[in-house]
C-alpha cells in the first residue's frame, strides 16, 4: 500500500512514528510513502518548524524524510514536485493533505476525483485526510474517494462513502478564502496564528490515523478544534 502526503505534515514527526510501529509490528510489511513540496527551505522556516540552521537553503522535503529515514528505518521519498496529475503521485491508497489556500484543496479534490479509478489494484485511490486551520482554530476530515467497499459485520454499520472535504463543507470554505491568514510555514505567522494550533492539529490527527491502521475500524472521521477555548469537536461517521 502507498500513501501520499502533501506539504509539511511529516514536520511533527506523527506520520513517521507510526510508520515505524507499524513495521515493527508487521515484521517488515512495509508501505510505500512519498512526501510532496516544491518549496525551499529559509531562514524564517526555522523556528516554527524546528528545523536545523544547516538545512536552510535545500529543498524542505527533503529535509524532514532524509531525517526520519535514518532515525526509524523507514522508507520514505521525497517528491520535489507540486502535487498534480503530472507529478506522478497519484497511485497512493491515502492522501494526507496540509493546504494553505482554499484554492488548493479544490485542486487537489479535482486531481482526486480523476485519479479514483485509475488502478485496481493496491495503488487505487482510497482515503483522504485533511488538514486545514486558522488562527486558533482548526479542523481534520477524512473522506473516501468514491466507495470503498467495507467488510460485513454484524456489530457496526459500515460506510462505504464519505464525502470531500470540499463537497461537506464547500460554502465554509469559499466564504474564509478571503482570510487574512499567513502561511503555517513562516516564523512571523505566530503574530497572527496560535503557536501550537498545528502542532496539537496534527497530533490529533494521527491519532485517528493510528486507530484506523491498529483496529481497522473509526466512529469518527475527523474533528473540530478551538485551540483558544480548549475545546474539540468530533466529527462522526
Amino acid at each position: 500500500m502507498e500513501y501520499t502526503v502533501t506539504k509539511e505534515d511529516l514536520r511533527q514527526f506523527g506520520l513517521l512514528l507510526i510508520d515505524a510501529v507499524r513495521k515493527m509490528l508487521e515484521a517488515g510489511k512495509g508501505d510505500s510513502r512519498k512526501a510532496v513540496d516544491p518549496e525551499w527551505l529559509k531562514s524564517r522556516v526555522v523556528m516554527v518548524q524546528l528545523k536545523i540552521t544547516i538545512g536552510i537553503s535545500i529543498l524542505k522535503i527533503q529535509l524532514h524524510p532524509t531525517r526520519c529515514n535514518r532515525f526509524f528505518g523507514t522508507r520514505w521519498k521525497a517528491v520535489n514536485k507540486k502535487f498534480d496529475r503530472q507529478s506522478g503521485c497519484t497511485k497512493a491508497a491515502i492522501y494526507i493533505s496540509c493546504g494553505d489556500t482554499v484554492a488548493a484543496r479544490f485542486a487537489i479534490a479535482e486531481v482526486l476525483t480523476e485519479a479514483r479509478n485509475s488502478s485496481p489494484y493496491s495503488s487505487t485511490p482510497r482515503y483522504w485526510m485533511d488538514f486545514g486551520n486558522g488562527k486558533d482554530i482548526g479542523q481534520v476530515v477524512l473522506s473516501t474517494i468514491g466507495k470503498v467497499e467495507q467488510p460485513k459485520s454484524d456489530r457496526y454499520e459500515a460506510t462505504e462513502s464519505l464525502p470531500f472535504v470540499t463537497d461537506e463543507f464547500s460554502e465554509l470554505l469559499r466564504q474564509s478564502d478571503g482570510d487574512d491568514l499567513p502561511s503555517c510555514s513562516l516564523a512571523e505567522a505566530l503574530g497572527k496564528q496560535d503557536l501550537f494550533i498545528n502542532s496539537t492539529l496534527a497530533q490529533m490527527g494521527c491519532s485517528l490515523l493510528w486507530q484506523l491502521f491498529r483496529e481497522g475500524l473509526t466512529t469518527q472521521r475527523g474533528l473540530f478544534l478551538n485551540i483558544a477555548g480548549f475545546r474539540t469537536v468530533p466529527l462522526p461517521v
